[in-house]
């Protein structure tokens, strides 16, 4: 799983909240994301920030539908509550599931399982 956060104290819990079941890679921001994902990494789930400096969360999902779609369907976002109208319609018109910060353990993993639930599905198909 690879985690996309710039603020660590939210990246902590999100390692905390995930790693008894997930081997987790965090990065602070959407460029190293995708030089992990151009370096033959394979993530389960990518659970990203929307907001970051240099490169939004819409931006890297964006570039990952370019160079690695399975991948791209593979995301969950977190906002602090900054998602604007355009940026909600986007991500609801690629079905990525949007999570709004603060959000308990409980929260994240069932997001992690839907996502990870769908991707087996479509695999089998």
């Amino acid at each position: 799983m690879l985690v996309v956060e710039d603020e660590p104290r939210v990246c902590e819990m999100i390692e905390r909240a995930l790693r008894r079941e997930h081997e987790v890679i965090a990065v602070s921001c959407g460029r190293a994301a995708l030089d992990q994902v151009a370096g033959g990494t394979w993530f389960d789930v990518i659970i990203s920030d929307v907001m970051m400096p240099n490169m939004t969360g819409v931006q890297l999902l964006e570039t990952l539908l370019q160079v690695a779609p399975a991948q791209a369907r593979r995301l969950v976002f977190l906002s602090g509550g900054v998602f604007t109208a355009d940026t909600r319609a986007r991500l609801d018109e690629l079905g990525t599931i949007q999570l709004e910060k603060p959000i308990s353990g409980h929260e994240l993993r069932s997001a992690v399982r839907r996502v990870a639930a769908a991707s087996a599905a479509r695999n089998a198909a």
